[in-house]
């Protein structure tokens, strides 16, 4: 751009020059047109003076002839007499010719034209007369001598005259070649100059333009080193890496993808992403964090291999592209695998040993090898503890193995909640005693039956029981209660203590977690306990939470769907209206005995059937209706179960639709697709447990009907709240407000379930608008970038800075709130 300017600046300097040099040209043209003319001018009055001096001299001519012939009488004297009057007459007609532009001087020519016609009249005269008296007497009359001297005055009048004209028109002509040679000499300098400055721009713009290239040159170098090195970085890199549009086409790729999808480069390019990431959602590119995400590969040959992937959106030329990094976990999942059976050899290893040596020392400790003094009696004591807590510890490692292997066994029976809560009371009053800790049951509902595995509820309960002791002051109770809620049974334990640290709520259910402080280092345990609690309770159709503020009451919490009958289920469906006709079942089951015995089950139990013996058949109904509930075979002839969830899972329509399994292979199922992570609600092996798949239904339902809850956002900046709807668009309508006005006619009516607030508001500080949100008894989550008062802290349920808090732990938080406001 900037060579562009001076390039145009020269050539508009040269234009200029140009027409200054015309100009000068031109002006220097009239200039030497007026010398020209002012010298046409001399020359002309020198020849009216030679012709007027021409004139006298052929009468003096002729006068003389005369004279001659006065003196000598010879008349061969007077033979060119006649010659010259002729000439006379010739000279006096071109001085009347050459007079015409001078009046004064045409009149003077006139005069002496009528003086030399009388001359010649009278020469003429003397010429025919001869030698005859009246000749010469003629010829020396008065008259003669007269005319003689009145043509000689005319012609020095005339002469005169001119001689004036001459030095007048001199003088001009002088003036003239006077600035004709200052223009000439001017438009010389101004040529050079103008020749000089052409040649000085000319080699100013060349030099320039040397530069220009020179840098452009580098810079092309150096964008060819830069495409080198990225290139070369591309090229060496262990992921693949891969852009796409917005339609999911392959745009470009790194060689790595070629060796780790097996694929030529023509086969890919262009082809929709989907081919090698079945599950691919464009959607992860529009978070605005980044995390790595499991997914599955596919390779040419149509191999599954697990791949971990990051997704990341940039803009070029307008045109909005996502840019995904791909990497093959394949062996670090074999890693994996390796660990986990190796903690789980080295567990079992260990197990054995440590079983004996705590028998033997409880021997030894209740006398059975007699007594001992009371120093061996307390390192004994000590062996015994350490022992124990070495047995916890690997029984909670090989639980957590288990359960990620999903190998853990379920043995479900219908129990009543109230008493095996009182059993575990009763199971953990002496380890309460022992810190100084009352335990008791604060409040329970009659006839609360669920269908459960007694033995790992009542790990989780002795686990939570236990958490709590632990963590209250001497002489503080632990409280327990039970309440149903609609279709469920909610268990709360409760302590006074310390609490539970805000910034460590979010990892509490991390594995390994335990707040690191000097109240809390001599508590013990292996910070498995809430993880594996929180795995078993799902794992049984329920939901493990918590409410904690430091300082101030902490309750645990768990959910789990009260068991009905087969016969309650199907009477409770029979009993509803005609309009609850939306519970619409799918069975995708290739064996028709089995589909038509399962049909008919679900049919009595009020439910819409439709049948399926293919995958291909299953979306074809899929894509013409909605269903409550799809129950698959993972073995189909045209499909595999496994792939097809995954296809489902994929597509919007069909990506929260409740499947539940019933297969051969379920749990094999379970293992391969790691089930948690696509809403898989329950794997059911064959035969089938008609009262368990009956539950699942109405763990369904449950699940499936309440509304979406509404989030009320108060916040001015749009980006801010464009980022928090993308963040929670998925599981709540987000509704926006921009002032402390439009948040209380919101509030006035619509139903809100939660409001994320920010203090900084165009129309005033949202603090002093606090009291009036609270009266509307909802929970509140400030998100702003100043800290809130910290008088009025306990109006909301948390605080968030903006500027400290991470994409993960907002949706964390809102969810956590949202669970436990229900």
């Amino acid at each position: 751009m900037k060579i562009f300017s001076q390039t145009k600046l020269i050539n508009l300097l040269l234009l200029m020059g140009m027409i200054i040099l015309i100009v000068c040209g031109i002006i220097a043209y009239r200039q030497v047109q007026r010398l020209v003319e002012a010298n046409k001018w001399v020359i002309h009055t020198h020849k009216v003076i030679e012709a007027a001096n021409t004139t006298l001299l052929s009468l003096t001519e002729a006068e003389s002839q005369l004279n001659y012939y006065e003196f000598t009488h010879d008349k061969s004297s007077i033979q060119d007499l006649p010659k010259l009057i002729d000439v006379t007459q010739q000279k006096i007609r071109l001085l009347k010719y050459l007079v015409q532009d001078n009046v004064i001087q045409e009149i003077r020519v006139h005069d002496l034209e009528a003086l030399a016609n009388t001359k010649i009249a009278l020469t003429q005269q003397i010429s025919q007369m001869g030698d005859s008296q009246a000749g010469l007497q003629l010829a020396e009359s008065q008259k003669r001598a007269e005319t003689k001297a009145d043509f000689t005055r005319k012609v020095a009048d005339i002469t005169q005259e001119e001689e004036n004209l001459l030095a007048q028109r001199n003088a001009i002509v002088l003036h003239e070649a006077t600035i004709s040679n200052s223009m000439f000499i001017i438009f010389v300098v101004l040529s050079e100059s103008f020749i000089l400055l052409s040649l000085i721009l000319l080699n100013h713009n060349l030099h320039q333009r040397n530069i220009a290239e020179q840098k452009q040159t580098e810079a092309e170098n150096e964008l060819r080193a830069s495409e080198t090195y990225k290139t070369a970085i591309l090229e060496a890199a262990s992921d693949s890496i891969i852009t796409i549009d917005e339609q999911k086409n392959i745009m470009s790729f790194n060689p790595q993808t070629i060796k780790e999808f097996h694929y030529f480069s023509e086969e890919l390019l262009n082809k929709n992403i989907e081919v090698i990431l079945p599950s691919f959602d464009l959607n992860l590119a529009k978070l605005p964090y980044k995390s790595d995400i499991e997914v599955l590969g596919v390779r040419k040959n149509g191999e599954n291999f697990p791949v971990e992937i990051k997704v990341s959106r940039m803009d070029i030329d307008k045109k909005n592209m996502s840019v995904i990094i791909v990497r093959d976990i394949t062996e670090r999942k074999k890693i994996e695998k390796i660990k986990n059976e190796f903690v789980s050899v080295v567990s079992h290893e260990l197990r054995t040993p440590l079983t004996s040596i705590r028998g033997a020392l409880g021997l030894v400790l209740g006398g059975a090898a007699g007594t001992f003094p009371e120093k061996i009696k307390k390192l004994l004591d000590l062996a015994n503890n350490n022992c124990e807590r070495l047995l916890l510890l690997i029984s909670d490692i090989l639980d957590m193995e288990k359960i990620e292997a999903g190998k853990m066994n379920f043995v479900f029976k219908v129990i009543d909640i109230n008493q095996l809560v009182s059993e575990a009371i009763a199971a953990n009053q002496m380890f309460a005693e022992k810190y100084g800790v009352r335990l008791t049951l604060a409040q329970s509902e009659p006839n609360l039956d669920l269908n459960v595995d007694p033995d790992r509820l009542m790990q989780v309960l002795a686990n939570l029981i236990s958490n709590a002791i632990k963590f209250s002051p001497k002489g503080e109770e632990v409280t327990l209660a039970i309440k149903q809620r609609q279709e469920s049974v909610r268990v709360l334990i409760s302590n006074k203590g310390a609490g539970i640290p805000n910034d460590f709520q979010l990892h509490i259910f991390q594995k390994f977690s335990q707040v690191d402080t000097s109240d809390t280092r001599g508590k013990g345990g292996t910070g498995l306990g809430l993880n594996i609690s929180k795995a078993i309770i799902e794992k049984l159709g329920g939901t493990l939470n918590f409410i904690s503020k430091p300082g101030e009451i902490t309750t645990f919490y768990f959910d789990l769907p009260l068991w009905q009958t087969t016969q309650e289920i199907i009477e409770a469906q029979k009993s509803k209206s005609p309009s609850h006709s939306q519970d619409r079942i799918l069975i995708c089951e290739d064996d028709e005995d089995q589909a038509s015995y399962l049909s008919q089950l679900l049919e009595s139990a009020g439910f819409q059937i439709d049948m399926a013996y293919t995958v291909n058949e299953a979306k074809n109904l899929l894509s013409k209706n909605t269903y409550h509930v799809l129950l698959l075979d993972l073995i189909l002839p045209d499909q595999d179960g496994i792939s097809f969830i995954r296809e489902l899972r994929s597509k919007e329509q069909t990506s929260t639709l409740p499947i539940i399994v019933l297969s051969v292979i379920a749990q094999t199922g379970r293992s391969l697709l790691n089930g948690n992570a696509f809403a898989i609600v329950d794997w059911l092996d064959k035969p089938i447990d008609f009262d368990k798949l009956l539950q699942a239904m109405q763990h369904i339902k449950k699940k499936t009907y309440p509304a979406i809850p509404n989030i009320l956002h108060v916040e001015d900046d749009v980006e801010t709240f464009e980022v928090v709807q993308t963040l929670l668009g998925k599981d709540a309508n987000v509704i926006s407000a921009t002032t402390i006005q439009e948040t209380v006619e919101k509030l006035n009516h619509l139903k809100i379930d939660l409001v994320i607030l920010d203090l900084l508001l165009p129309d005033g500080n949202a603090e002093q608008f606090l009291p009036l949100i609270s009266k509307y008894e909802l929970p509140i989550i400030v998100y702003s970038a100043n800290e809130l008062d910290k008088n009025l802290a306990q109006l909301v349920k948390y605080v968030l800075v903006k500027s400290k808090t991470s994409n993960e732990q907002l949706i964390s938080l809102v969810k956590h709130v949202l669970e436990t406001s229900t």
